[in-house]
């Protein structure tokens, strides 16, 4: 059922953009969270055919759903796992801290360019970037007079 049914929402609100937006006034936007464990090609637990048609669905969305104003935010610590169609598709990127291999060869082969981050950085590419930007995450101080408000 983890399976299916990311794959019945995403089918229904996106036959349902398709036909009903014509005009491009509204925008649909559906954030996948453990993407690896839904976008996945090297599933066992489905057939061929299944693993076919569910991932043809999210593929056809990734490349096509822009026009309809229908957009796909997914999230995943494993993106190496994640169908190469849809990674291909990515335009923008959050990259916190990876160790396995497969997943940072994967983004070596994506991006054109990568840094070697440590725990505390963040990289983020964009398609009107072509360079990946290091930031340096700093903790958030919280604020005094919120600190004040809270005693009295």
């Amino acid at each position: 059922i983890k399976m299916l049914l990311p794959l019945l929402v995403a089918k229904v609100t996106y036959s349902e953009q398709k036909t009903s937006n014509g005009n491009h006034s509204k925008i649909f936007n559906l954030v996948i969270d453990e993407a690896n464990n839904i976008l996945s090609d090297r599933s066992s637990i489905e057939s061929e055919k299944w693993k076919d048609y569910r991932l043809d669905v999210f593929e056809e969305i990734i490349k096509e759903g822009r026009k309809f104003g229908y957009y796909l935010t997914i999230a995943s610590q494993r993106p190496g796992d994640i169908s190469a169609t849809i990674v291909s598709q990515v335009h923008n990127y959050f990259i916190h801290r990876l160790v396995n291999d497969n997943d940072l060869k994967m983004l070596q082969n994506t991006l054109s360019s990568l840094c070697l981050l440590s725990t505390s950085d963040a990289a983020d590419d964009t398609t009107c970037v072509k360079l990946v930007g290091r930031r340096k995450l700093k903790k958030k101080k919280k604020n005094t007079q919120q600190k004040k408000n809270k005693r009295t």
